[in-house]
């Protein structure tokens, strides 16, 4: 989760600074409808970042919540496992004993 704040700081940092470069870089005798164009165009391309930063986000929320329920279900299989283990362990030792006791009548 911190790389993927530090990602998207860095990522709105960089929008940023493009803004502002796109901003800063005109020539000296662009006329007023220009920069108005070139302003448009930079709140444009500012909204489309958050947009794409919102859908991110809430794709990476659906991973994390998969990735949970994931790492539950293994637990819970885990714990299935080593339950039938020990069922299946019990219930060898159960006939390893009817077998020695078995072959102790035989032996007589």
């Amino acid at each position: 989760m911190l790389k993927f704040k530090a990602f998207r700081s860095r990522f709105l940092a960089g929008a940023a600074l493009a803004a502002v470069l796109a901003m800063t870089a005109k020539p000296a005798h662009a006329v007023s409808k220009e920069t108005i164009q070139l302003q448009t165009q930079v709140q444009q391309l500012l909204d489309m970042v958050q947009r794409l930063q919102s859908s991110f986000d809430q794709r990476f929320a659906v991973l994390q919540n998969l990735a949970q329920q994931t790492s539950d279900q293994a637990t819970q299989m885990g714990a299935t496992v080593k339950a039938l283990e020990q069922k299946l362990n019990t219930q060898n030792e159960a006939l390893g004993s009817k077998v020695d006791t078995a072959s102790g009548r035989c032996s007589r």
